[in-house]
């Protein structure tokens, strides 16, 4: 048995003494010259090692690249030839684990600044030693504090009046007061979008607005804050209604929907879209229309009432040019939703029809794993597209090479586990079969055309709106209350699938809501910020009105000098008299 050699402290001098007799006998010929160079290698880059260690920050990249395991990168200094100089910046942003935010991911923060009042010029002396110079430096932290939802600000100003004529002059109020909304306007459009947003996309009822309000001293009734929104919905319904025609000429739809509940909607006859026969319909649905444009534009629309998915898709495509081809449309497998006005390419969504086995996967878990390898692999598939960017051509390509010959082999096997009566048809496996084999055409959609999607699950995402709307505030009174809710949150959705801030495009609404009348086709939420840009610069060459504001205590003593002045006035004409 081969004998374990003894553990020896290696300690720098010692490395250093090791590599000094290696080096000495290696420059002298020895027989084992490779293994003493070899020697004094890993000798040279254990000191190394060491050396690194003894610094502060180093981490196991350094350490890695070494030790040989990994390569090391050139220096881009030294490949611009910039050695010596200040480092070259990469682009890279460092990392940082410890999770805060900085303060320049808030670009819209209130600041304020902070000099200091014994210096104001640098080099003078330090107060302490006497010796040494001080020279300023800039700190920045940032500060979170509570507020209420709304707060209030009293504007009080001056309005000179004639004795004689009666003629009025009152005193010009700042710009950011005016643009938040009219004189006298009690809510500012600053406010009015606040409250649209906490209600319609956060699901915050009025009673509970309105009760966090009086907590923070500042009551404002629950009636009040409905008004606000119906003011909101009512400036927005022209960019609603251009919305749904604009959508009409997508070229891919994506439709679903959600039960709601209405109380004062009462039945109503129905004329079937496919009979022509009236019925009595009591069924209350919010429906989900998400339309596709070629501009990489996406429209999502909402409608709430007695009607399904498809009847919406209807009203939307009566509004599509005739020259257009047919679009996609990719819903669940309910014969509700297709449309019936023009013609259509019908995707079906296969994550329905998954999670029908998947709510049955202990009766049948041999039956489970088979599909589930099958979408596990699709799956990948659609992620590789993402991830390398494919366009829809190519995505297309990749399936029918990848994905197709699963899917195809996945109904060959539902088949012919059914025609050899391994899966008995009247039970709930044979069932879930037949569902997947009477739609695999439209299951496979994905395979036959460009860009049609495998899933429905963009729709499914954007009905979460509704269903957490549903679950804080359970109901609409009226047609009309939901009617305010679907213009809300259409904008909004649309507004954040085009990269805009919400809260900014419902006040712009509110602000320029005479010029969204005129033209709603330039305050779409792709098209508003040019629009506003172009209105602010003709409204910039105005002269602005010389505003003159005072603090509180020399608007007190203002006003306390006027009273004295019309006391003295008074006191004047009572002795002429």
């Amino acid at each position: 048995m081969r004998a374990t050699p003894p553990v020896v402290e290696i300690t720098e001098e010692k490395a250093n003494e090791a590599i000094r007799l290696l080096t000495q006998a290696y420059e002298q010929g020895n027989v084992l010259a490779p293994q003493l160079k070899i020697a004094v290698a890993g000798l040279s880059s254990y000191l190394r090692v060491l050396d690194l260690l003894s610094r502060r920050g180093i981490g196991i990249k350094d350490l890695r690249r070494q030790l040989g395991v990994d390569p090391i990168e050139p220096d881009p200094n030294q490949a611009n030839g910039n050695s010596g100089k200040k480092p070259i910046k990469t682009g890279k942003k460092p990392r940082h684990n410890h999770g805060r935010r900085g303060s320049k991911d808030f670009p819209k923060a209130d600041q304020r600044y902070f000099a200091h009042p014994d210096f104001d010029e640098p080099g003078v002396s330090c107060p302490d030693c006497g010796k040494g110079h001080l020279y300023p430096h800039l700190g920045r932290w940032h500060r979170f504090h509570g507020q209420p939802l709304l707060r209030v600000l009293l504007v009080n100003h001056e309005i000179w009046r004639c004795t004689l004529c009666a003629q009025s002059y009152p005193a010009p109020i700042a710009q950011d007061i005016l643009e938040d909304g009219p004189i006298k306007k009690p809510f500012g459009f600053s406010a009015i979008a606040l409250i649209a947003i906490a209600k319609n996309f956060f699901g915050t009822p009025w009673s509970r607005q309105e009760r966090m309000q009086k907590m923070l001293e500042l009551p404002i009734p629950a009636s009040t804050l409905h008004n606000q929104t119906e003011e909101m919905a009512d400036a927005a319904a022209p960019i609603y209604d251009l919305l749904q025609r604009v959508a009409a000429n997508g070229w891919r739809f994506i439709s679903d929907d959600t039960g709601v509940k209405i109380l004062k909607q009462s039945p109503i006859m129905k004329e079937q879209r496919k009979t022509g026969k009236k019925t009595l319909r009591a069924g209350v649905h919010t429906s989900t229309l998400l339309s596709d444009l070629k501009e990489g534009i996406r429209i999502t629309l909402f409608k709430s009432g007695i009607l399904h998915a498809g009847e919406f898709l209807d009203e939307i495509l009566s509004h599509r040019d005739k020259d257009l081809p047919p679009p996609l449309h990719m819903s669940d497998g309910s014969s509700c939703n297709p449309a019936t006005v023009t013609k259509t390419i019908e995707c079906n969504c296969n994550a329905h029809g998954f999670r029908k086995l998947e709510e049955k996967k202990d009766m049948y878990p041999e039956h489970w794993e088979v599909m589930r390898g099958v979408y596990r692999d699709v799956k990948t598939n659609e992620t590789h597209t993402q991830v390398q960017g494919m366009t829809d051509c190519q995505r297309l390509a990749y399936h029918r090479e990848k994905s197709k010959p699963r899917m195809d082999a996945m109904f060959e096997w539902m088949q012919k586990e059914l025609d050899e009566k391994n899966v008995e048809p009247n039970s709930q496996l044979g069932g879930i079969f037949a569902y997947f084999l009477v739609r695999k055409e439209k299951l496979m959609a994905f395979t036959e055309f460009a860009g049609a999607p495998i899933t429905s699950n963009a729709v499914e995402q954007a009905i979460k709106l509704v269903a957490l709307h549903r679950k804080n505030a359970m109901f609409f009174m009226t047609l009309r209350g939901a009617w305010l809710c679907d213009v809300i949150l259409s904008l909004g959705a649309t507004a954040g699938d085009s990269g805009v801030n919400i809260y900014d495009y419902f006040v712009a609404i509110l602000r320029y809501r005479d010029e969204v009348k005129k033209n709603p086709a330039a305050f779409l939420p792709w098209e508003y910020q040019k629009t506003v840009a172009k209105l602010r610069e003709a409204r910039a060459r105005d002269p602005a009105p010389r505003v003159r504001e005072l603090s509180a205590s020399q608007w007190q003593e203002r006003q306390a000098r006027f009273v004295a002045i019309r006391v003295a006035l008074k006191l004047a004409r009572l002795k002429a008299a």
